[in-house]
């Protein structure tokens, strides 16, 4: 990929001064880039509607939100013909801003979360290119013009409604949550400083429109998990707060209506939404990562959930793949990947699971190499999980011969680990996933049916020199990205 450090290529000098007509996107193309965005990125990213646009010219008269809009409409549908490097708008557009091109902080701030589809900058060095280090400039412009308040002067940008300005914070909150806890970082956003009221799906032109409320249940999902990484990143011990975040995340799963709940129940997904399939990624994402243990002694060990919680990803991202690509997915999908991955690694061992396992961990990995290309981290955590997975197969991987414990696998409690003395709760794993059966997947079948045992196999013939890496991932997960890669 050009313009990053890792290839010996330097990125293209910023430019002294502003060229806006070189900059512009043809007028067709533009057309064409924000009908890919409607399409695919809007839910996410909820910052245009057709009305603003065309209230407010000054939008698309700026160069910065062309090439930003292009580069995230190339990445995610690219043309046949024409332009097709997100890169080379990448460049423009951050020479622009540098430039300070562009007046108008509101156009600022949405071009910029634009960039969440492009990630060109390693996550584990200091760069002006991460994925972090954009969504902290929009979070900082925007505290500027006051969206973090309710009665702030953002109004004087763009627009008389609160609507379009409550959209844009609380994007920025989740996406500052969603990094946060992807790279084992602090939040830039502390809610005590804000009085914007929560989004809702009034906020949006069509309040009824499935996406308002998708969008409404994904941000409401990353406020419980940013309160919970907080407790995970200052004391490492995240296990003595359970009782209060566990039950929230089992209430948001539950509490979604039918339209967003996987259609899981069955072997095939009807009625199919690749929005509600992304929804449930994070979620799934963040069940895996609080059920594997963090072990001084031993590769770490992946609890019921997690397992479960790794095969639905499997299945999210067969379903993607059986549609033809996953490139409109955020570049925090290949972490998504890489933690049901290593949950799975312990799954293959256990007695009964390896075959389906195998198959879970042969869906992640198709999915990895689709999604390389098209970041940094992604290449990262591909390497990084080839590695192991290397490793693993030669010192016996899923071989016959590894002695699965005696433990009892108890379906009536489940039991979070990573502490000293686990307080076991008093409530169904299975309470996790709503519409789960033994027809959501081969290996969750295995897990509903089994009698055997898995919750705490360890294999002392693991290789050592990786067991760091393994150990640290679960607490600090930008391990993965900054120590072993």
């Amino acid at each position: 990929m050009k313009g990053q450090g890792g290839n010996g290529v330097q990125p293209t000098p910023l430019p002294l001064a502003c060229e806006p007509i070189s900059h512009h996107v043809p007028e067709d193309l533009l057309e064409i880039y924000l009908q890919t965005y409607f399409e695919f990125a809007n839910v996410w990213c909820p910052v245009l509607e057709w009305a603003t646009l065309d209230s407010e010219p000054q939008i698309l008269a700026s160069p910065f939100f062309h090439n930003a809009l292009a580069l995230c409409a190339i990445r995610l549908r690219p043309p046949l013909i024409g332009p097709t490097d997100p890169e080379e708008h990448y460049m423009r557009a951050k020479s622009l801003f540098y430039g300070n091109c562009e007046s108008n902080p509101l156009i600022q701030i949405i071009s910029i979360m634009l960039f969440y589809w492009w990630s060109p900058g390693r996550p584990d060095v200091a760069s002006l290119d991460t994925g972090r280090w954009w969504v902290g400039t929009a979070i900082r412009l925007a505290e500027e013009i006051g969206l973090h308040l309710d009665k702030g002067p953002a109004q004087t940008y763009i627009g008389e409604g609160c609507g379009l300005k409550r959209r844009i914070w609380w994007t920025l909150f989740a996406r500052d949550r969603i990094v946060a806890l992807a790279q084992g970082r602090p939040c830039f956003i502390n809610p005590e400083y804000c009085s914007v009221p929560m989004v809702t799906v009034h906020d949006f032109p069509d309040p009824t429109d499935l996406k308002a409320s998708i969008f409404v249940h994904w941000v409401r999902m990353w406020e419980i998990v940013g309160r919970m990484h907080k407790e995970i990143y200052k004391s490492k011990d995240f296990f003595s707060s359970e009782s209060t975040y566990i039950p929230e995340m089992v209430n948001w799963v539950q509490s979604l209506p039918p339209s967003a709940q996987l259609p899981f129940s069955s072997h095939r997904s009807v009625g199919y939404n690749r929005d509600v399939h992304d929804l449930h990624l994070g979620y799934l994402t963040t069940i895996t990562l609080l059920f594997l243990d963090k072990s001084d002694e031993s590769i770490p060990t992946a609890q019921i959930p997690a397992i479960a919680a790794a095969s639905c990803i499997a299945r999210i991202f067969k379903d993607f793949l059986a549609r033809g690509s996953v490139r409109f997915l955020l570049t925090q999908a290949t972490w998504s990947i890489a933690l049901a991955i290593l949950a799975l690694i312990h799954a293959r061992r256990i007695e009964g699971l390896t075959h389906h396992a195998e198959e879970d961990i042969l869906v992640l990995r198709t999915a990895l190499v689709q999604l390389v290309p098209l970041s940094y981290p992604g290449k990262m955590f591909s390497q990084g999980i080839e590695r192991i997975l290397d490793q693993a197969n030669t010192a016996g991987g899923a071989q016959a011969g590894a002695k699965p414990d005696t433990g009892d696998l108890s379906h009536d409690r489940w039991q979070p680990v990573a502490t000293s003395s686990p307080m076991i709760i008093d409530e169904k794993w299975t309470e996790f996933f709503p519409y789960m059966t033994t027809d959501t997947s081969p290996l969750i079948a295995d897990l509903l049916t089994c009698h055997g045992t898995l919750s705490t196999f360890t294999d002392p013939d693991f290789p050592v020199d990786i067991l760091p890496f393994l150990n640290e991932i679960f607490v600090d997960s930008h391990t993965l990205l900054a120590h072993h890669f």
